[in-house]
């Protein structure tokens, strides 16, 4: 193998900035979405300027399809 790491099927990386975008296009505010999310103020505005996932983001457990649009849904409602 060439020693890089495969998620499984149906996983993905970039939860938190799917969601921080979404949640801000709703008009949570930076402290809200930081606080509902659990990340730095700082990490969320990054965000939401984003085009696109980091390219080296802190490790962080995958999240599932589902769990990607439950935790996406919560910050919605």
């Amino acid at each position: 193998t060439d020693g890089s790491y495969r998620p499984p099927e149906g996983y993905s990386f970039s939860p938190p900035l799917t969601a921080v975008q979404a949640a801000k296009r709703r008009g949570l505010s930076t402290r809200a979405i930081a606080r509902k999310l659990g990340l730095a103020r700082g990490t969320v505005r990054k965000y939401v300027t984003a085009s696109s996932p980091p390219a080296n983001p802190a490790w962080q457990p995958p999240l599932s399809t589902r769990e990607h649009e439950e935790l996406t849904e919560s910050l919605t409602t």
